[in-house]
């Protein structure tokens, strides 16, 4: 040992104990960290949950199945799901198929036809419109050979209104005078008609001389009874009464009256088509009336 090194005093054994006592509680204090890391790192975790959060939930939940349930309640009253119909074979798939051409040939038919009913309808629906056109042409006096025209084109080839337009051709052009027309027309007539002059049998020529000159300077009555049934049919409107009151009268007075006879037959002609094709067009169903 030299002079200037420091001695080291000894160790004594009770600081040597000491010494490795603290040294043995680190080691135990490691050991037990670790055991404790050890029993943290594998045990299974279960967090803690509140009791009242967890009833909170379940409330939530069984809210949200309930809304599920009313919404499924809900589609089934609207819309009822049809049943499932089992799986069919080939024998019934093929007469299915056949079903289902046979129903749509079916609905084709049926499409035409309310097709063809609907040109039918309206084809009947014009010719009825230039009919009334027609009529109120005639019966008001006035000449009707366009709306005739009119008829015959919407009428489509229809023979009762054919027959009857055929009737109607003679007076188309000219006006028919009316009912009322006529019986005016009378008045003046019947002036033209001469007296009819009564000759006893066997009389004297002088006698049947004197006859004809005085029945043209005899003063006529303002109403002469042998018009009486001609005038009373007109004035009750009755066209054929009147016509058969003409041909009663004496062979002269017919003689008068014959262009205003041949007016009043033009008349009832007109009438009696008009009345045919307003029974065809009243009692005829729109479907079948203008075919």
């Amino acid at each position: 040992m030299t002079e200037n090194e420091t001695p080291v005093p000894p160790v004594s054994a009770p600081q040597k104990c000491s010494r490795i006592s603290r040294l043995a509680r680190c080691f135990l204090g490691i050991v037990l960290a670790g055991v404790a890391f050890a029993v943290l790192l594998y045990a299974p975790r279960q967090p803690a949950v509140p009791v009242a959060q967890k009833a909170e939930e379940v409330a939530v939940l069984e809210r949200r199945v309930d809304a599920l349930e009313s919404r499924l309640d809900a589609l089934s009253a609207a819309a009822p799901v049809a049943p499932v119909a089992p799986q069919a074979n080939a024998g019934d798939t093929a007469a299915l198929s056949e079903s289902v051409k046979n129903l749509e040939t079916r609905t084709a038919q049926i499409e035409e036809q309310g097709k063809q009913d609907r040109q039918a309808t309206q084809k009947f629906l014009a010719a009825a419109f230039a009919f009334l056109d027609l009529r109120e042409a005639a019966q008001a006096g006035q000449a009707f050979a366009p709306q005739l025209a009119t008829l015959r084109a919407a009428a489509g080839g229809d023979a009762v209104i054919e027959e009857q337009a055929a009737k109607l051709d003679p007076y188309a052009a000219q006006p028919v005078p009316t009912i009322l027309q006529l019986r005016e027309a009378l008045t003046s007539a019947e002036k033209t008609v001469p007296v009819a002059a009564k000759v006893e049998a066997g009389a004297p020529w002088w006698m049947r001389i004197k006859m004809a000159f005085q029945s043209l300077i005899s003063v006529r009555s303002l109403h002469e009874t042998r018009f009486v049934a001609l005038e009373k049919a007109l004035d009750s409107g009755d066209a054929q009464a009147a016509l058969a009151a003409v041909k009663e009268l004496p062979q002269e007075a017919q003689e008068s009256l014959a262009a205003w006879q041949e007016k009043l037959e033009a008349r009832i002609a007109v009438d009696d088509a008009l009345r045919v094709l307003s029974a065809h067009f009243t009692t005829t169903p729109a479907s079948g009336g203008a075919s």
